[in-house]
């Protein structure tokens, strides 16, 4: 899928959140080291591991994405990725019942003109009465990903003008597709702290730009 640009009022193209955030790794690689290291151990190459990831993972969220818009999807898969995915799906069904998720919004493209950046949201939902974000990850949990979505949440508050109450990060396994929750409420340290560093990073992130025109 293509990526969407971003542009301001004026036609001007503007960053995306994660266009932002590539500036820095907070949490560095250590888990990818372990993954390939893994692979080795199994008599697996690289290109074994990357395939078996991507597939599996891409088509839990995707199968989770057509569940969410009441949708019919084929997948090219073996059965033993089709059982982990429908695992999957059944997880994501029987959380979300008893989240009393509403969906509000999927796949929503914003910009601000004030802040100069713009993001892809996958959900703004209602979860047990609370304005939530909802992303979803086919893969480990980082540091950066909590600027992503408090970054998105300032988006949505901008542009629809409601206040966003928790975020919610969903984690799909790469290699089985199972199904992780984390949830943080919009007034906790974590938030406030992911916040902090995606404003400063919002504020280099011109300077890192003019920077690269030098050398």
């Amino acid at each position: 899928m293509a990526h969407p640009i971003y542009k301001d009022s004026d036609g001007r193209r503007l960053p995306s959140v994660t266009t932002i955030l590539k500036l820095i790794s907070i949490g560095g690689n250590e888990g990818l080291l372990y993954w390939a290291n893994q692979l080795g151990l199994d008599g697996k190459t690289l290109e074994d591991g990357r395939r078996t990831a991507a597939d599996v993972g891409t088509m839990a969220h995707s199968a989770i994405e057509a569940a969410i818009k009441l949708e019919s999807i084929e997948l090219d898969a073996t059965e033993e990725q089709r059982a982990m995915v429908a695992s999957c799906v059944a997880e994501w069904q029987r959380w979300t019942d008893r989240s009393r998720l509403i969906p509000q919004e999927t796949e929503v493209s914003l910009v601000s003109d004030r802040l100069r950046f713009g993001g892809t949201l996958d959900m703004v939902c209602s979860l047990d009465g609370r304005l939530s974000v909802l992303d979803i990850k086919t893969g480990n949990i980082y540091p950066e990903h909590l600027c992503q979505v408090r970054a998105y949440g300032a988006l949505w508050e901008e542009c629809r003008g409601q206040t966003i109450e928790e975020y919610h990060l969903l984690r799909l396994g790469k290699l089985d597709a199972s199904f992780h929750h984390h949830c943080y409420a919009a007034q906790s340290t974590a938030m406030a702290t992911a916040h902090a560093v995606f404003a400063a990073m919002l504020a280099v992130y011109p300077h890192a730009q003019s920077l690269k025109k030098l050398v």
